[in-house]
């Protein structure tokens, strides 16, 4: 028996101006480098995916922000939905505040982990949200509470695949309404990290590294770190 890959988009979206959807904020947030790592040390790269797991459920758990996030994790990367700005904006901020502190406090090279993500907002579909009887439309129940569908889903992506270490990239429709510096997102000003300390690690890491677009990632560190501190 063939399969069959119509599903009927109404059903799914919802019969009254897509009523299944709903219009949040998004962020992409990924490990950057995770390739690279695997093929150096599969036990390396996995011990880095799980710490920056255990540093976002342990900060939404300690937040009791869980009703108000949706967190989505695989592998090295994650989205993180909501739909007010602030509660996922103060949620980011502290996932790179602490992620940069175990960066600079690692003194192995071979050790270190940088992020970056990308931030933008729009309508999208949670799996959750699926009517349950819609035909062909046949999944596991406990993947489809990790179902996302949408523009920003992707628009997400491709900002944090143009940013540079540690920055989190805005969508410029948004970036008004975000504490942000030439669509930059500004975490740092109010963490109480050493900027300086900070510079010189990641200046360190990149100097040691070899991806082929290693120039361009500090770069655009050091265009943040100097938009910020001007």
């Amino acid at each position: 028996m063939r399969i069959k890959s119509h599903v009927p988009l109404k059903n799914i979206l919802g019969d009254i101006d897509h009523q299944n959807t709903k219009y949040q904020y998004v962020a992409f947030i990924d490990i950057m480098g995770i390739i690279s790592t695997f093929e150096r040390s599969r036990d390396t790269a996995m011990i880095f995916i799980l710490r920056f797991h255990s540093v976002i459920s342990q900060l939404i758990a300690r937040g009791k922000i869980d009703e108000m996030i949706t967190y989505n994790p695989f592998n090295d990367g994650c989205f993180l939905t909501a739909d007010e700005s602030k509660v996922l904006l103060d949620l980011i901020k502290s996932v790179f505040v602490e992620i940069s502190r175990i960066f600079i406090d690692e003194k192995d090279h071979e050790r270190k982990f940088i992020i970056r993500g990308g931030f933008t907002r729009g309508t999208i579909l949670h799996g959750k949200d699926i009517p349950g009887n819609v035909k062909n439309f046949i999944i596991d129940d406990n993947y489809k509470q990790r179902f996302l569908l949408g523009q920003p889903i992707a628009q997400a992506v491709q900002l944090e695949q143009t940013g540079g270490f540690f920055c989190i990239n805005v969508s410029p429709v948004i970036a008004p309404e975000v504490e942000s510096v030439n669509n930059w997102f500004n975490w740092i000003e109010e963490s109480n990290i050493d900027i300086n300390q900070f510079k010189n690690c990641v200046s360190e890491y990149n100097t040691k590294s070899n991806h082929p677009h290693n120039n361009k990632h500090m770069q655009y560190f050091n265009e943040m770190i100097s938009a910020i501190t001007s």
